[in-house]
């Protein structure tokens, strides 16, 4: 499996990451993922853009953003996923922000023809240049314009220097080493116009001195060892090997050519690059055989250098990662990477290589096997994106594998243990059942035996006296004594070996040929039974049964504990195994819409309102965000947020989103610490100037509102908190399906309600004149003070007699306004309140608004002022949605996947949340002892 570039790809890459960050992109912040992993954020200012002609897209705060990541010594791209970030950044992450933080990227090239890139931040005396080193075990360098070293990612000891070759091997230079305040030694590189050139005549001369130049190549060694002990009529030589250090490509380039024209002439691709060329008599390679290698070798070169001359004259290179293709049947949910196919069965792919040229990933293929396969992408960039970001989701779903494995294993050992102390039990049992049974059986001898023993203790015989005695008795046959096999002087208990005569008999009439065996069998088939020495016979079989019967309910009892803990342990693991799942450190980073920036809330009506988080984001909403069919709402208050009503249909807004825009404004106030409420008003955007009266001044975030302002109800400090989820395209023109089959139904009882309603209206026609005359006197003489419905429709006409030749102005410009407003429309769209069942989701996107906003949403609380803090009551919230028994599995698994600094962003602090299902699910429950088990 591929992990770190190649020369081919370095040259690949770096026209296009020239193309894209070197057009005016500064650097925003650098973090770092690892020791050797950094993130580079990059901005560009819209103006610069549109300058520059780049496209921008309705998500303008997003289109100016770039994320370049680069990992020392294995690669350097673009991304478009969220990579997992340090807390806090280290010390070259520090030095680098120090430096090159809010500087341009001039220029990014390759040093020479080694694996060596070389990026300027700045320009003049205040430029910076960052060398990474993307070869042996990687480095980056920062150094100021003179090219005097300021940091280093990784120390190097003294006089070792690694020097590499394109793609060969890495050797150390003992002459060279650098340190912080010293010249980085960039000559120490190879330049292309100082390699000799490979002619006809040099190749021949390489392979005529093959054995000699390949020699010091320890891989070459291990490679044709074998092989050349066991043929020595040929030699065995690996062209890769032989030309890698002569040319600037790099390998794998090199040897799809070779492998092609090898190919062509009857080589065996199985042997890839590895040619058999035959030896004379004297020893020496055939010429003829040579020089036809070498004009086989030329060609090859001639067409790869023709190649590198296209890839180099491209703004952007096509990208191709080989997949390996494997069949499984998994029963468990579909992993990330795996596609379904017919039945259980499932294609999992793996990605093991990447080519920004299609006939390497071709011959990749063909030299591999059948079970590999290419995906293509139309950007070089994009597809080591993509390969990089899979890697490191297979290293994460092979960590999964790991622990699920483990669990599996310790659910197995805990089952088996639990079987193996049950079989132990049943053994007990067994042993107590016929060891009493063997008392009963032989109750004469064992009375006997006890009378013996006792008639000596009686005497006052010591122990040892009375185990010599028994001996002495063994020795005499005494059949009483044999069967005492042992004395417990500690336990006051000795030990007989007792058997079943029946039994006995019953094997002698069975096997009459082992007569004489069976005569002591009972000697070789007896057990060992302790009898207590102060019970008699029938009392020890007793308290052998007692203990069989004390074994049959601890084997009852064990048997439920075990399925209990088993089943416990079995969901505890399961549960762990979905959660591992679920929270990967890399998932696909959406492209965050422009408003998440600021407070924000899809209205009843379905108007996207926004407000401004501070003084900064107030002046950005109204300059750049607000559009002339837009709404400016804000508090009657000091400190009041400034609310917009994007309106991009040209239409009149609802009265109700307009309350509810108020009741925002209010509530991201000042009136929320106080707990007082308060109203609001709107007015137009044409109303809204920065120009303020002679003698007065504006501060940041402060606007002039000029003419009538249009007082909105008051607005009671109540919010909501909920969830929008992102549908997939398919779920969005389904939606779309059924909301025109609904719209088309209501206009189709629209039209026959309108029809029934003129021909009862005909005949009043005169006093409906006379209403409506009434109620335009009415509309002409409102005041403030009237219902917000005659208001808003009274502006509205006000706004179509006087805006007419502005907004003719805004269509003069180009049409990206208009693209925009329907894009961003759509946008909304897709985005659902209450998902069905058949909907496929694909994130969620916490919302806090009015809370007469969020009275369709399937998640929500209500927020009122408090003494919580917000990110305690957002936890308390998901909380209370994970609890939800309306929940699916696809929705929980979402929310659980939500970033924790995501939740309270758009929380007022000091809240109070209330909910139905609060009061059930912070219910105090019983203690353990209060619980009464049933008998």
């Amino acid at each position: 499996m591929k992990t770190r570039f190649s020369t081919l790809d370095i040259i690949a890459i770096l026209p296009e990451l020239k193309a894209k960050i070197c057009t005016g992109w500064r650097v925003n912040q650098v973090y770092d993922c690892d020791h050797k992993t950094f993130l580079f954020k990059l901005n560009k200012s819209i103006v610069q853009m549109k300058k520059d002609d780049d496209p921008v897209s309705v998500d303008e705060e997003t289109a100016n953003k770039m994320t370049l990541i680069i990992e020392s010594g294995l690669r350097i791209h673009t991304t478009d996923y969220d990579w997992p970030r340090s807390p806090a950044p280290g010390g070259f992450a520090t030095k680098l922000r120090k430096c090159i933080r809010n500087k341009r990227i001039e220029d990014i090239r390759q040093v020479g023809v080694d694996r060596l890139i070389e990026m300027k931040f700045g320009s003049g005396p205040a430029a910076n240049y960052l060398i990474i080193e993307l070869y042996d075990r990687g480095n980056m360098i920062l150094t100021d314009h003179e090219y005097c070293i300021l940091a280093i990612l990784r120390w190097r000891r003294p006089n070792q220097t690694n020097t590499q070759t394109a793609d060969g091997e890495t050797t150390q230079d003992d002459s060279e080493n650098f340190k912080v305040g010293q010249a980085y030694p960039l000559s120490r590189f190879r330049i292309e116009k100082d390699l000799e050139p490979l002619t006809e005549l040099k190749i021949v001369e390489l392979l005529n001195n093959s054995r000699m130049i390949l020699s010091n190549s320890q891989n070459y060694k291990k490679r044709n060892k074998a092989r050349q002990q066991s043929n020595s009529d040929f030699l065995d030589v690996n062209l890769k090997d032989l030309l890698n250090p002569y040319v600037i490509y790099g390998s794998n380039l090199l040897e799809d050519k070779l492998l092609k024209y090898l190919v062509e002439d009857g080589h065996n691709i199985a042997k890839r690059c590895v040619i058999q060329i035959p030896k004379g008599d004297d020893g020496r390679l055939v010429s003829s055989k040579v020089e036809r290698y070498a004009k086989l070798i030329k060609s090859a070169i001639d067409e790869a250098e023709i190649v590198l001359n296209e890839v180099r004259g491209r703004k952007k290179s096509p990208g191709y990662i080989v997949q390996k293709q494997q069949d499984t049947n998994m029963n468990d949910s579909e992993k990330p990477g795996t596609t379904k196919s017919s039945g259980e069965t499932q294609t999992i792919k793996t990605n093991i290589d990447f080519f920004p040229i299609k006939s390497c990933a071709e011959r990749k293929i063909q030299i591999e096997g059948a079970n590999l396969v290419y995906q293509d992408y139309e950007s070089f960039d994009k597809a080591v994106d993509v390969y990089y970001c899979n890697l490191e989701s297979q290293k994460i779903d092979t960590k999964t594998l790991v622990a699920e494995k483990e669990a599996r294993k310790k659910l197995d050992n805990l089952k088996i243990s639990q079987e193996k102390r049950l079989e132990d039990l049943a053994r007990t049992q067994k042993e107590d059942e016929e060891k009493a049974r063997l008392i009963e059986i032989n109750s004469d001898k064992v009375e006997n035996a006890l009378l013996i023993i006792r008639s000596m203790l009686a005497n006052q015989v010591p122990w040892s006296d009375i185990w010599a005695t028994i001996q002495q008795a063994k020795a005499a046959k005494d059949p009483i004594a044999s069967l005492i096999t042992q004395v417990k002087f500690d336990r006051n208990e000795f030990t007989m070996r007792l058997s079943d005569p029946y039994e006995d008999s019953d094997d002698e009439s069975n096997n009459r040929k082992k007569k004489n065996d069976n005569k002591n069998s009972h000697k070789a088939n007896g057990k060992n039974v302790d009898i207590d020495i102060g019970m008699s016979a029938y009392a020890n079989a007793r308290r052998f049964f007692v203990k069989r019967r004390t074994a049959v309910i601890k084997e009852k009892k064990a048997i439920e504990v075990s399925k209990k803990a088993f089943k416990n342990v079995e969901r505890k693991t399961k549960s762990m195994l979905k959660d591992m799942i679920v929270q990967t450190n890399i998932t696909k980073a959406r492209k965050r819409y422009w408003f998440e920036n600021f407070f924000w809330f899809i209205s009843s009506d379905g108007y996207l309102v926004v407000a401004g988080r501070d003084a900064e984001q107030n002046e950005l909403l109204v300059k750049r965000y607000m559009k002339n069919n837009d709404i400016f709402v804000h508090g009657d208050l000091h400190g009041s947020s400034t609310v917009i009503i994007k309106n991009e249909l040209s239409i009149p807004i609802p009265p109700k989103t307009l309350t509810e825009a108020g009741a925002m404004a209010v509530c991201y106030s000042s009136a929320w610490d106080s707990k007082i409420a308060t109203t609001s008003y709107w007015v137009y955007p044409s109303q809204v100037s920065k120009t303020a009266p002679a003698g007065e001044y504006l501060t940041l975030g402060s606007f002039m509102i000029r003419g009538k302002k249009n007082y909105l109800p008051l607005s009671n400090l109540v919010l909501g908190f909920g969830f929008l989820f992102r549908l997939d395209e398919e779920s969005i023109e389904r939606r779309k399906e059924i909301r025109l089959a609904r719209e088309a139904n209501a206009s189709i009882a629209d039209d026959c309600s309108t029809s029934n309603a003129d021909k009862v209206e005909g005949s009043d026609s005169e006093g409906d004149d006379q209403i409506q005359d009434y109620e335009n006197s009415g509309t002409d003489d409102s005041s403030s003070d009237e219902k917000p419905e005659v208001e808003v429709n009274s502006m509205e006409t006000i706004k179509e007699d006087n805006r007419t030749p502005e907004v003719e102005e805004v269509d003069e410009d180009d049409d990206i306004e208009l693209d925009n407003k329907i894009t961003e429309h759509r946008l909304i769209d897709t985005l659902s309140e209450n998902p069905l069942t058949e909907d496929i989701l694909l994130y969620a996107i916490p919302m806090c608004g009015p809370y007469s906003a969020l009275s369709n949403y399937k998640y929500k609380v209500k927020v009122i002022p408090g003494a919580n803090k917000r990110g305690k009551a957002a936890k308390a919230c998901l909380g209370m949605f994970l609890h939800d028994k309306r929940a699916s599995t696809r929705e929980k698994d979402l929310l659980r996947a939500m970033k924790d600094q995501d939740f309270a962003r758009n929380i007022p602090n000091k809240v109070k949340i209330s909910s139905a299902n609060l009061k059930t699910l912070t219910k105090k429950k019983p203690k353990k002892s209060e619980v009464r088990l049933p008998r």
